[in-house]
């Protein structure tokens, strides 16, 4: 059963994963959600919400546009991390911040 998106943002956000040597935990780590939620989402059984959109374009530095399939480009030079190395030290904090929440949680649970 897909959702109203159109089913390239499906494919984009798995695409995006995979060559970025991600694992579908990884990102469900990212945007606080469980493993279960992410499949729901990169196999188009759940509507993608909006703050995840932004919180994966940012994180594979593309764009919006980009993910819901309505470019081709996936880079804008508004918004965007200029260099790789830029790109690269902000998916490692951003993987870092999201094992520091989990483990917040974790503890207080």
């Amino acid at each position: 059963m897909r959702t109203g998106l159109k089913p390239v943002t499906y494919e984009r956000i798995k695409e995006l994963r995979t060559a970025n040597l991600r694992t579908q935990n990884d990102l469900a780590l990212l945007l606080e959600i469980s493993p279960r939620q992410y499949q729901y989402y990169e196999y188009g059984q759940r509507s993608i919400p909006v703050q995840y959109i932004q919180k994966l374009a940012q994180f594979y530095n593309v764009t919006i546009e980009y993910i819901l399939g309505m470019t081709d480009q996936p880079d804008s030079t508004a918004g965007c991390i200029k260099s790789a190395a830029q790109h690269k030290e902000y998916q490692k904090k951003a993987m870092q911040e999201a094992r520091k929440a989990l483990k917040k949680k974790r503890a207080e649970a």
